[in-house]
């Protein structure tokens, strides 16, 4: 019964693990969708051409660049926590055994 309060922890760990990645994921798909979406209306509604495809071009790759980022930035921060926390375990394990 000792084993109990350890695989709690792991399981909640791995639970905070396991949100965040779908967060980050359901962050993705929203933005996929939301880009999706709005290059269909623009291109139905509007029709545009010469200049106008050129410059709704342009500010679909700057808002790409405007939501990625911060996705990527948390992504990142989130497998870098879970990273450095395998790190320390093995660590842990090296120094106890």
């Amino acid at each position: 019964m000792n084993d109990v309060p350890a695989v709690r922890e792991k399981g909640k760990e791995m639970l905070c693990h396991f949100c965040c990645v779908f967060i980050d994921g359901l962050f993705l798909c929203l933005w996929a969708a939301t880009n999706f979406t709005v290059n269909l209306a623009v291109r139905t509604y509007f029709r545009p051409d010469g200049p106008d495809a050129l410059i709704g071009y342009i500010l679909q790759v700057l808002f790409g660049c405007a939501t990625l980022a911060p996705i990527a930035i948390f992504t990142y921060r989130d497998i870098r926590v879970m990273w450095i926390r395998a790190n320390q375990k093995i660590a842990e394990a090296v120094v106890n055994s």
